[in-house]
């Protein structure tokens, strides 16, 4: 696994206005030299789809976690804090050590949450998310790449709680986790606590987002440019809110660092619908504007159709 630093995130999200807009997820673990979607797992075995066949992921997997298009229509709750946080450290014995998340039993890598779902999961299974955060000389703050494990959970029938155990090895460069739920057809559920892992795909599209805008600068030395949408999150709307209907157009406010500073979504009436929107587009990244070569502040109008 590579655990080379992302560059964050966190501290120099500032000027953005939503540095964990809502993004769903799928997890994909290499299978002959490709990144393919998990469909299930077995215990801790992944599986692929390979021309309509499920194949078990033999070698031992490398996994990662990509922006996919939507959630499932499942919503599971869970107890605060128990899905993501901080780690602390444990001490075993004279001399072995191992990361437990709060509240649990001293001294064990392994823990119990107890999960409630809306509608029945019959075969789901969970990503469960380590990485480190510190300082540097050169960086006020950064993410490592994450340490991802996997284990199956047992079946979650509708509006029933259901206790399931994840169990960790020692991870002496951990200090944050957070936990991932995805269906039976490899779909991510909606969780509680489910901002833990926004927070960090966030820092880690600002990453990518940084590299790119060095590339981007380079291409374009001296020159004019617009601004350009780099990742576009959409808005994940509550069953009560009120669409509206037809084109709107929505203002944001870009700047110099291609982070969104303002939302202006004032003619959706509906609160609940608005908040959605502004979470959404908030978290919004662009490739900035450039004026002479220099990255500026701009206003961009998005249409939106409904």
């Amino acid at each position: 696994m590579n655990r080379s630093a992302l560059l964050l995130g966190f501290c120099l999200l500032a000027p953005a206005l939503s540095a964990a807009a809502p993004r769903p997820s799928v997890l994909t673990v290499r299978y002959n030299g490709e990144m393919l979607p998990v469909v299930r797992v077995s215990g801790t075995e992944p599986y692929v789809l390979v021309a309509g066949k499920e194949r078990l992921v033999r070698s031992t997997p490398v996994y990662a976690v990509e922006d996919a298009k939507g959630f499932s229509d499942d919503f599971v709750q869970a107890p605060r804090g128990a899905l993501g946080g901080p780690l602390h450290m444990e001490m075993l014995g004279d001399h072995d050590s191992a990361y437990v998340p709060f509240g649990s039993l001293s001294g064990s890598t392994t823990f119990q949450v107890t999960l409630t779902a809306t509608k029945t999961v019959k075969r789901g299974f969970a990503a469960v998310v380590f990485y480190s955060t510190g300082v540097s000389s050169r960086h006020p703050c950064y993410v490592s790449a994450p340490e991802i494990l996997v284990h199956e959970i047992p079946a979650l029938p509708a509006g029933q709680a259901v206790k399931v155990k994840f169990s960790a090895g020692v991870l002496p460069d951990a200090d944050v986790y957070f936990i991932q739920l995805f269906d039976e057809t490899g779909r991510e559920m909606l969780t509680s606590g489910i901002d833990h892992a926004w927070q960090f795909y966030a820092a880690r599209n600002r990453a990518r987002l940084d590299e790119a805008v060095e590339k981007y600068l380079e291409k374009f030395k001296g020159a004019n440019h617009d601004a350009v949408p780099a990742l576009t999150p959409g808005p994940i709307f509550k069953p009560t809110a009120v669409l509206p209907t037809g084109e709107i157009t929505v203002v944001l406010t870009v700047e110099a660092d291609g982070t969104v500073s303002a939302v202006d979504a004032g003619m959706v009436a509906d609160d609940s619908a608005r908040g959605s929107l502004t979470e959404a587009l908030g978290g919004w990244l662009f490739l900035p504007k450039l004026k002479a070569g220099q990255p500026v502040s701009t206003y961009v109008k998005v249409p939106l159709q409904f």
